[in-house]
């Protein structure tokens, strides 16, 4: 049986809050396959974690979900 070799994957944490704002991570994770989508609600927050392959898909993402945040709480408006 073969060792399978660990591997950097980088996960976009986002949190979702009840007033509409989020908050948006990313960081390194270990893993020997790419981690599946999670999803964990609690009292502060609705979590969502999307895992890529690469540091530069992460942070795309990661600026998309910020413009689009900073859009809504501009213009005040649900639908940007």
């Amino acid at each position: 049986m073969s060792e399978y070799r660990l591997t950097t994957f980088w996960c976009v944490d986002v949190r979702r809050f009840d007033d509409g704002g989020i908050k948006v991570n990313v960081y390194p994770v270990k893993a020997h396959f790419l981690p599946e989508h999670e999803d964990v609600e609690n009292n502060l927050c609705t979590q969502t974690r999307d895992y890529y392959i690469t540091y530069p898909e992460a942070i795309y993402v990661q600026n998309i979900l910020e413009t689009v945040n900073s859009c809504m709480a501009e213009s005040k408006v649900k639908d940007c």
